[in-house]
């Protein structure tokens, strides 16, 4: 008997959080870039510098979602800082190295970096609640439970050891 199909593909977490996240963003940066048009074609390609800018720093935190599973705990903490204090160095140079740009319009990049955020969130908020990330391993269980060896290194329960 076959499986539906949602059954047999393996949804990564990660993978669903971005395209779920970043195709709204896409679509709302376009959205306004398409308004800032009939300004100037300067301020609709400053929009999508701004929608960049946000996918970039936006999408490390599903990145970082895709390896954190297999390491402790302190080990995620640390990658987790990490990644955001090199998203926060590496847009503090991108937006040094944009001020220079005579072309760029700053009210422009701010409603594509706007924009984007806000969709983003819109659909990470959309997206979260269906997915399901155990917070603890499924395959953990406690010491006592049936085939878990206790305390004593015994994998028999209390009643089958009584006298």
């Amino acid at each position: 008997m076959d499986r539906p199909v949602e059954a047999r593909v393996t949804r990564h977490p990660a993978a669903v959080l971005l395209r779920s996240s970043a195709l709204p963003a896409l679509v709302a940066g376009g959205l306004v870039a398409v308004g800032f048009a009939f300004s100037s074609a300067t301020a609709a390609a400053s929009v999508g510098v701004g929608v960049g800018l946000a996918l970039v720093a936006l999408s490390a935190g599903p990145a970082l979602l895709a390896v954190l599973p297999s390491v402790s705990p302190p080990a995620a903490m640390l990658m987790a800082l990490t990644v955001y204090g090199t998203v926060v160095m590496a847009l503090a140079v991108a937006y040094q190295r944009l001020y220079e740009l005579s072309w760029l319009s700053g009210i422009a990049v701010g409603a594509g970096i706007g924009a984007a955020t806000l969709a983003w969130l819109a659909g990470m908020i959309r997206a979260v609640p269906r997915l399901r990330i155990p917070i603890f391993g499924v395959d953990q269980g406690f010491p006592g439970e049936a085939g878990d060896p206790g305390p004593g290194g015994s994998s028999a329960s209390s009643s089958d050891s009584l006298p």
